[in-house]
């Protein structure tokens, strides 16, 4: 049972550090390629924890200390969203596609109440189309793209 390590890789060519589940793959921020020798600046167990290594590793030194302090006082007093993170919930709207990839409001709003997510359908239809994930077919339908 091996657990997936996320790697914050600093680019050669831009100085710019990304998240990744491994050593290949392209810098988003200029697109170049990463060499096999590509810095690893952190490596973490879990994704919440990249995204706060990743933001440490882009923040300049000085401040670097101060951020990490407030980013970790942040996640303490922060309630946790595990279970209704967007993560979670577009995960359960790719199992409620039928067949032909299609999403309906009724599945939505099954997704909604089974999480007890207090957003809208067309809010959260919303942020899916946004994010790539879903194409508007009609109203109160929508195509699965992913």
């Amino acid at each position: 049972m091996s657990e997936t390590n996320w790697l914050v890789l600093r680019c050669a060519s831009c100085g710019q550090c990304s998240g990744h589940r491994s050593g290949k793959g392209r810098c988003p921020h200029c697109g170049l390629a990463f060499p096999r020798d590509a810095e690893v600046v952190a490596s973490v167990a879990r994704a919440d924890a990249l995204q706060m290594e990743v933001a440490l590793a882009n923040t300049p030194d000085a401040l670097r200390d101060e951020l990490r302090q407030r980013m970790e006082r942040d996640l303490k007093h922060a309630p946790a969203q595990d279970e209704t993170s967007p993560t979670a919930l577009f995960q359960a709207l790719r199992e409620t596609a039928d067949e032909v990839g299609e999403i309906t409001s009724i599945g939505v709003q099954s997704v909604l109440t089974r999480f007890g997510a207090e957003q809208s359908v067309e809010e959260l239809m919303t942020r899916a189309e946004a994010e790539g994930l879903v194409l508007r077919r009609g109203p109160q339908r929508w195509m699965l793209l992913e």
